[in-house]
């Protein structure tokens, strides 16, 4: 996929050059790290929400193309109605909800519901991943495999050859 360049809204231009990283791959990688790390489970869930959502945020953002960081939970909401089905719509929503009330509102979640959001980001995740991404990561792994292919073919002709 080569170089990619990624630029800045309005305030600014930036560039990041290296290999492009689908929205989904980011966002599963950084879950699988707040999966790992449980803060919940240290007292720190506050934090662990505030982590959920930004990575959520992050994603749709690059998923859909706006700015989710800088919105409330409501306009992301109305911003993708029209983008996902009901049912993703309505589990972001309950993520969203909830976060929101422990973060400015002091809630204490119940203990199951901990692991319930994270489960909610996970599948939100999975279910609105662009599928050209998929496709390109497909291509890029059956691509790779082929060259592994090749390489240990070469490999055994070369054995055979040293051999005789």
């Amino acid at each position: 996929l080569g170089d990619v360049y990624k630029r800045q809204n309005k305030e600014g231009i930036f560039t990041v050059k290296g290999k492009y990283i689908p929205p989904h791959e980011k966002a599963l990688a950084a879950l699988a790290k707040i999966k790992e790390k449980q803060r919940w489970k240290k007292g720190e869930i506050k934090e662990y929400y505030t982590e959920l959502t930004d990575v959520i945020r992050e994603y749709i953002g690059e998923r859909f193309r706006f700015d989710a960081m800088e919105m409330i939970s409501g306009e992301i909401i109305a911003a993708i109605e029209n983008e996902i089905e009901n049912a993703q719509r309505l589990k972001l929503q309950e993520l969203l909800v909830l976060a929101d009330m422990v973060k400015f509102a002091k809630l204490q979640p119940l203990p199951d519901e901990h692991s319930k959001s994270l489960q909610l980001a996970f599948d939100f995740v999975h279910k609105t991943k662009l599928e050209e991404d998929v496709k390109a990561e497909d291509n890029e792994k059956n691509a790779a495999e082929a060259g592994n292919k090749e390489v240990i073919a070469n490999k055994k002709k070369e054995e055979n050859s040293n051999d005789a």
